[in-house]
């Protein structure tokens, strides 16, 4: 077969876990035989539109990289420079199927323009960014949004220039959704990584679809060796975090818990993993002060199996689709606290106490009881852990949807328009948005942004010391 597939990134720019999976399939689908291409975006700003097509270790890519400023803010995701890229990228390849994976960074009609060519698509679910332009259903005071999106529930929540005023919001939340929708409805097959993932979106997009599971795999090279028991006796406990240090995932969480609890709780803490941001470190440090707390900093696997703990704490306020976080927990074999969200509920196993990562008090309980009950802890540590699909059975699952998406015809009856009638109104707008935004900074704001890209990129060769698994991201 012919398959190209679609994400916001490739390694080695991009290293988290959408982008290391793409990487993982698309390598293990070649190997079978299949031909296989990558059409891809990337965070890095160009002056000027560019596309670079080359081979990374024998994969072809094709890499467009945006000249229009704060291409990744929501209300920018269709971009009809991206749709004629794809309509030439579809012409010169003529695949049999395409395997869309994102749309960050690229356009929102990625699927519509491969079926109006009667190509089937497989759309991949990694996250709820079809059902949230935050994309977390995330609110700024860190509570999960059960609203279906749209103008009504999103106008007050989506980030937005001091200059855009509610008309246009709601323009651009209308355009979001119906984009959403038509994706969907534009693709053959729609597949996620859990259950609890697959059904979550389907109540949220509100449409007659049939969605379907197929679990992420091993990763090679991601393997965690079984971890060292603290072995902490009642009134002791050394837990654990790994995971990058981000807001999402919710160590500030854990240690405002912690400040509750108080320095004498006998309670011990080792974080390891990036710090997302200068700010952040600074809140995370700052409440730390005066705790038995500790920064290791970027890890690989070994760092985590000969890291003395009695439990590991996953507080993700994210509701996660799958979970690379609880595998390699797993693996490690400690007891596990967990946020009780999504595919972490799905896949627990009597290893796992679940908690509402919003409820201080329901974690305090949690890892209390942990604390005193040096029993519990055995009994949680001799429970089984969660299934984990190996890559060559993950492959045959996919290499088989595939197979069928090839042997159907597509039955999407919409059609799109050629992307260099808005060529003009695109231009148009973005040199008006370049003229607005001088009232916002953005001179200054786009050289902290290559700032920022600089240290990106110095971080990115401790990263891929992390040979073959995706990062702390996942």
């Amino acid at each position: 077969m012919k398959i190209l597939m679609v994400a916001h990134a490739m390694p080695p720019e991009g290293i988290g876990g959408t982008e290391k999976y793409v990487d993982l399939v698309a390598r293990g689908l070649g190997g079978r035989g299949h031909d296989v291409s990558v059409f891809c975006g990337s965070l890095e700003w160009k002056p000027e539109f560019e596309v670079q097509r080359f081979e990374l270790d024998g994969l072809p890519i094709t890499r467009v990289h945006r000249s229009d400023l704060y291409f990744d803010h929501w209300d920018k995701i269709q971009n009809p420079h991206v749709s004629a890229v794809w309509e030439e990228e579809l012409a010169r390849l003529q695949p049999d199927v395409v395997h869309v994976h994102h749309w960050i960074r690229l356009t929102f009609d990625l699927a519509r323009r491969a079926a109006a060519r009667s190509i089937p698509v497989a759309v991949h679910l990694h996250d709820l960014f079809l059902t949230c332009p935050r994309v977390f259903r995330i609110r700024e005071e860190d509570r999960f949004c059960p609203e279906k999106m749209g103008p009504a529930a999103c106008v007050n929540c989506v980030s937005r220039w001091s200059f855009q005023k509610d008309a246009e919001i709601h323009s651009s939340l209308r355009q979001y959704r119906d984009c959403a929708r038509s994706e969907t409805e534009a693709a053959t097959v729609l597949l996620a990584p859990s259950t609890s993932h697959a059904n979550y979106i389907q109540d949220q997009l509100g449409q007659e679809t049939t969605i379907e599971t197929l679990p992420h795999p091993a990763f090679p090279g991601r393997e965690v060796a079984p971890g060292k028991d603290a072995q902490s006796p009642a009134g002791k406990l050394r837990l654990l975090y790994f995971s990058h240090l981000h807001p999402v995932k919710g160590p500030h969480v854990l240690l405002e818990v912690l400040r509750q609890l108080g320095p004498d709780s006998g309670v011990a803490m080792d974080f390891w993993g990036g710090f997302s941001t200068p700010e952040y470190e600074s809140q995370l440090r700052t409440l730390a002060e005066g705790l038995d707390v500790e920064f290791h900093g970027p890890y690989e696997p070994e760092n985590l199996s000969r890291q003395a703990a009695d439990a590991v704490v996953i507080p993700s306020l994210a509701r996660e689709s799958y979970s690379f976080w609880l595998d390699e927990a797993m693996a490690l074999g400690h007891p596990i606290l967990a946020a009780r969200s999504g595919a972490l509920e799905e896949r627990a196993t009597g290893r796992v106490t679940l908690f509402d990562p919003r409820d201080p008090g329901e974690l305090a309980r949690g890892i209390e009881a942990l604390r005193d009950h040096p029993d519990q802890r055995a009994r949680q540590r001799s429970a089984g852990a969660a299934p984990v699909l190996g890559l060559q059975e993950h492959l045959d699952r996919l290499e088989s949807v595939l197979r069928r998406l090839k042997q159907r015809s597509t039955s999407w009856e919409g059609s799109v328009s050629e992307p260099s009638n808005h060529f003009h109104d695109w231009d148009r707008r973005e040199a008006a948005f370049a003229e607005l935004l001088r009232s916002e900074g953005w001179e200054r704001a786009l050289g902290e942004q290559n700032r920022e890209i600089e240290r990106l990129q110095k971080d990115l060769a401790e990263a891929e010391k992390i040979r073959g698994r995706p990062s702390e991201n996942s």
